[in-house]
Parts: C-alpha cells; sequence; structure tokens
C-alpha cells in the first residue's frame, strides 16, 4: 500500500452514508429466528413476550446486524468485479476482509418498531500483517428508534490489501 493510498482514504474519514429505515414486522424476526434455530417464545409469540415485560416479540440479539447489513450491501451483478466484491469508487481494486466487531446495546428491538441505521467512516490507518502491509478501515454504525435513542452502537473494521 502505498502512502499516496492511504492519504486518498483518510480523506473520507468522517463521510456519512445515507441513513436507512426499516419498520421491523415480527414476520421479520420469525425469518431470522428461523434461519438460526432460535425457539425461545419471547421471539415468536406476542403473548409470551407481552408476559416477559416487551410491547410485542423481542427481536434476538445478532438481529440488529441483518438491518446494518442489508444498508446499500446488495448490489446488482455488473457492479461487482471478477472477485465477487463489490465495485466501490473508494475501495476499488482492493481486497476486502472483515476485521474485528465491538457492539453496544442499549436497548431491544421489537416488532413493529421503525429503526434508523447510521454509518460512518471513522477511522483508517496502515497497519503491517504477517503477509504484508494493510489497511484498517473502520466504521460504526448507529441503530436509532423514531426519537433519536441509541438502541445498538457497532464499531466495525475492514481490512484492505492489494
Amino acid at each position: 500500500m502505498d502512502d499516496t493510498e492511504l492519504v486518498r482514504l483518510r480523506g473520507l474519514v468522517g463521510n456519512e452514508y445515507e441513513p436507512a429505515t426499516y419498520d421491523v414486522s415480527r414476520l421479520d424476526i420469525l425469518k431470522f429466528c428461523t434461519a438460526i434455530g432460535e425457539t425461545r417464545a419471547i421471539y415468536l409469540d406476542p403473548v409470551e413476550a407481552r408476559l416477559a415485560g416487551h410491547p410485542d416479540v423481542a427481536a434476538p440479539t445478532g438481529f440488529y446486524a441483518s438491518l446494518g447489513l442489508s444498508r446499500g450491501s446488495i448490489v446488482h451483478r455488473d457492479r461487482l468485479g471478477v472477485d465477487g466484491l463489490p465495485l466501490d469508487g473508494a475501495f476499488e481494486g482492493l481486497r476486502i476482509v472483515a476485521g474485528e466487531t465491538r457492539v453496544r446495546f442499549f436497548g431491544c428491538i421489537h416488532a413493529g418498531d421503525r429503526i434508523t441505521v447510521r454509518q460512518r467512516l471513522v477511522d483508517v490507518y496502515p497497519k503491517d500483517g504477517s503477509s504484508g502491509p494493510m489497511i484498517v478501515v473502520v466504521y460504526e454504525r448507529t441503530y436509532e428508534s423514531p426519537d433519536g435513542d441509541l438502541v445498538v452502537v457497532e464499531r466495525y473494521s475492514r481490512i484492505a490489501r492489494h
């Protein structure tokens, strides 16, 4: 990785992406539960969820990720490179792999909630790996209720190299 590329990517720090808002339904939560094999009643049965103090069925802890990952991630085939990665002007030509993810929970997502996902680029820095130099790109996503209360804050990194 040369210094010019690092400087160019550092110039993107602070960029915010278009927020996306999702209306969470019982069906969304049911599909997620089915996919992960979750069978606890508070996630599937509104009566049981209310008896446990929830306003409706609760979403399992990892459900937030399905909202964040769907935000702008699905692209048409003609926008994919030969390696299957999306052609993104800022990172085109770089190979990207997942790095660390840290999550803080401030509340629970329920059926009937409207969640807005906001994402911004918070840091870019070089790192030497066992197979050579790389660039670590750090993002932050916030998941908010309509009144602006944080439900989840996720900070995650991607590792870029040629």
